[in-house]
């Protein structure tokens, strides 16, 4: 009785996180998470999706997230900075913002 009063309650605070956090979308994509923020991205633009992952990754480390999760943002950020300008981000935007978007399911 105990255990599941534990597991009932660990998953109420997951769940309260997450209805606070943030999530990356392109303009134009569905939300994967209705409970989250949407913080929409051109992802048309180069700069604006590089611009978004590094912001992300800059609430993680302000909110003190670090470690696997902090990097769940970090290499997506790091890829799309050294990518050649010339490849499109559109179609790769959103593989990014999926890997990143973990992490910030744990920003409140």
């Amino acid at each position: 009785m105990i255990y599941t009063t534990k597991f009932i309650l660990t998953i109420a605070i997951l769940q309260a996180s997450i209805a606070n956090s943030y999530e990356l979308i392109c303009k134009g994509d569905e939300r994967m998470n209705p409970q989250q923020r949407p913080i929409y991205v051109n992802c048309e633009n180069r700069k604006s999706v590089v611009d978004a992952l590094e912001g992300a990754w800059l609430l993680l480390r302000r909110e003190r997230i670090g470690g696997q999760m902090e990097d769940l943002c970090w290499e997506p950020f790091r890829k799309a900075n050294d990518m050649y300008p010339g490849i499109p981000m559109d179609g790769i935007a959103p593989a990014f913002f999926a890997q990143c978007n973990i992490a910030l399911e744990y920003v409140k």
